[in-house]
Formats: C-alpha cells, structure tokens, sequence
C-alpha cells in the first residue's frame, strides 16, 4: 500500500509550512500533510520547523524567545508564518490528514489544545515526533471518546 505525504506541504513549489503550501497539497491530492509546531513566547502554536528564526528568515533568535506579534510579520503575503489554528479550518471537508511533528514535548499540550477547540475532527489529525508529546496528545484523544 502506498500513501503520499506532504512534508511540510507542498514545499516543493512554496515555502514550507505556509497556509499556501499547505492548501496546494490538499489540493493536489496529498493523503497526509506533515507540519512542525513550535510555541512562541507568548505560547501561541506558531506552524514552524526550525527552532531559530535564522535558515528562513535570516534572524538569529529561537522562535520561542519571540513573541506571535513578532513572528507574525516576518514575510510577506502567502509566506507568513501561520498558527496551528489557521491551519485546522483548511483540512475541514477534505479526504487529507493532518500530521503534526513536535521535535519536543513542550509544544504537545498547547497544540493538542489548540485541535480539541477547533474545526477539525480528531481522525483527521496525527501526531509524530517526540514519543512523550506524542504520547499526552493520543491520550488526550482516546479520553474524548470515550
């Protein structure tokens, strides 16, 4: 059996982990779309690989020494960082899964807070990663429905 996965969206055409990349992979059919979170330093759930903002950015600070309203505005237009919970209403009505990939188990509980009081139902979203976040995040789901 063989499945496609977006890493990241469809990086290949945008920069990684925008709205605009994400949403070009569901477009085109991807079956499962791999996002990195990290949480800034005001504990927004900001849709990011790296824990710097320097590859991509040029600046050369951890993204959780920075605040939402900094990193919100780093780039222009289609490639702004977004939240967690910009990405959730994309995924709504579509055949595609979400996968979220916590490095750490530090962004696990704001994230899995920020999916429980969103649009999107829990199996459309995975988690992968650090084994403890994943660990609280399957948890936190088996115990909503039960």
């Amino acid at each position: 059996m063989t499945f496609t996965c977006a890493h990241r969206g469809d990086s290949s055409r945008f920069r990684e982990n925008t709205l605009v990349a994400i949403q070009s992979a569901i477009d085109n059919g991807s079956e499962i779309i791999e996002i990195d979170v990290r949480i800034t330093k005001d504990g927004q759930v900001a849709v990011l690989h790296d824990p710097t903002l320097e590859r991509l950015w040029g600046i050369s600070s951890q993204a959780s020494d920075r605040d939402w309203n900094f990193i919100s505005k780093l780039g222009e237009g289609q490639d702004r960082i977004p939240l967690l919970s910009d990405v959730l209403p994309l995924f709504v009505g579509t055949q595609s899964t979400l996968m979220i990939d916590m490095e750490e188990a530090d962004p696990a509980a704001l994230s899995y807070a920020v999916t429980a009081s969103g649009p999107l139902d829990a199996s459309q979203i995975r988690w992968c990663g650090n084994l403890d976040g994943m660990w609280m995040c399957s948890q936190k789901q088996w115990v909503g429905w039960v």
